[in-house]
């Protein structure tokens, strides 16, 4: 008997031992990542054994399929653009799926949720439930959502993302909520045309001696595109109103206060908080820096915070990486 039991405990000790493989093990890329546990994660368009991971009705035509991914406690360290390897258990969905940093750190994947669009949250009003996005090709929408949505209002001025089930947003897409805040339906959307289209600013005559200069752009940040940046900042203030912004860009990170306004390179105008710079080369860095003009003319005394994005390229398929999903 004693041998018996013997013989059994060990045998369960090596089925516990012996963890599950993983069906798909490849390398994907950060795009975007939200505090300490949440990112989006991206597959390029060439991708093989999509039937694995991806399919097409959750991917714009011709576009990396991105998912937004929740990850366990202890995964801090995992930054925008950094390569990660990604092990999944039949389809991605969060069952004993796991994704690893550079450093070989492993973390459970707790959700995860396709997305096809990045849409920026212009206004909310949240006791009626709108919202005013714009998505990635400056379409502009009015929408009403369920209540899950409601922390939707913590994200006006900055990005959520959507699962969409046409090229445009529509009623019954899923938005979704970065930081695990929230995933709900869209219950009407009205389709607004394109957001205003750049016009020439005016700037006005200085009668008044106005000598105040707008605020500095903060947060300026940049998501990369194929040979396209999109860049966007928080708004600037100004005694007498914002007239545009402008953006100046280089291959090379530069410091703007060691140069003359007119001598920063590659300048752009903007007359909104956002920009897609478009025509850039594929798989190169581009540094990005914005400053203020007010309605008299009066440029900001600063440039904004360096903003930097790599254009897209594929990631090579990497199925040599060990990542079999722990043991529960």
């Amino acid at each position: 008997m004693r041998k018996l039991l013997f013989l059994l405990i060990i045998g369960l000790s090596i089925i516990a031992a012996t963890p599950a493989q993983a069906d798909y093990s490849r390398k994907v890329e950060i795009v975007e990542a939200f505090g300490k546990r949440s990112i989006v994660i991206k597959f390029p368009h060439a991708a093989q054994n999509q039937d694995v991971i991806s399919s097409s009705d959750i991917r714009k035509a011709g576009e990396d399929e991105r998912w937004m991914i929740h990850v366990s406690r202890g995964c801090s360290d995992l930054r925008n653009y950094e390569e990660v390897s990604l092990a999944v258990s039949g389809q991605l969905n969060a069952n004993e799926d796991i994704i690893a940093n550079s450093s070989r750190h492993k973390c459970d994947i707790e959700l995860a949720e396709p997305v096809t669009e990045r849409l920026f949250v212009k206004h909310v009003k949240n006791v009626a439930k709108e919202a005013i996005l714009v998505d990635e090709d400056n379409n502009k929408f009015t929408i009403n959502y369920q209540d899950e949505c409601q922390p939707i209002l913590g994200y006006k001025q900055d990005y959520v993302y959507a699962l969409q089930s046409g090229d445009k947003l529509q009623e019954a897409d899923r938005l979704v909520l970065p930081q695990k805040e929230g995933v709900c339906q869209t219950l009407f959307v009205k389709d607004e045309g394109k957001e205003g289209e750049e016009e020439d600013p005016v700037i006005e005559t200085d009668e008044e001696g106005d000598t105040v200069l707008p605020t500095t752009p903060k947060r300026a940040r940049a998501i990369p595109g194929n040979s396209s940046v999109l860049v966007y900042w928080r708004d600037s203030t100004d005694n007498k109103g914002i007239s545009h912004y402008i953006i100046s860009y280089s291959t090379s990170s530069i410091d703007p206060d060691l140069r003359d306004f007119e001598d920063m390179p590659n300048q752009v105008r903007s007359n909104s908080n956002r920009k897609i710079i478009r025509g850039l080369e594929k798989d190169r860095t581009y540094y990005f820096y914005i400053a203020a003009v007010d309605k008299f003319g009066n440029v900001s005394s600063r440039w904004s915070n360096e903003a930097r994005a790599r254009t897209k390229s594929s990631i090579p398929e990497d199925r040599t990486t060990n990542l079999a999903p722990r043991a529960r």
